[in-house]
């Protein structure tokens, strides 16, 4: 996925939701995402969005919409 690609997913989303971060198929828990966002400029180039810390694990809903 590319930046471009990101920002176009997240412009369908309401801008108030918070952003969450959807992490292990077998045992999904979703985290925090930090505002904060790490670049790599070495080709090909990387932006990375930083964990932050575990919520909870997720919804049944969540996870099928996901296909896990």
């Amino acid at each position: 996925m590319l930046v471009r690609d990101l920002i176009a997913a997240l412009e369908r989303c309401n801008p108030e939701a918070d952003v969450r971060l959807a992490i292990g198929r077998w045992g999904p828990i979703h985290y925090v995402a930090t505002p904060e966002v790490v670049t790599d400029p070495l080709y090909p180039p990387k932006a990375f969005i930083v964990e932050g810390v575990p919520v909870e694990y997720m919804g049944e809903d969540a996870v099928e919409r996901l296909g896990w």
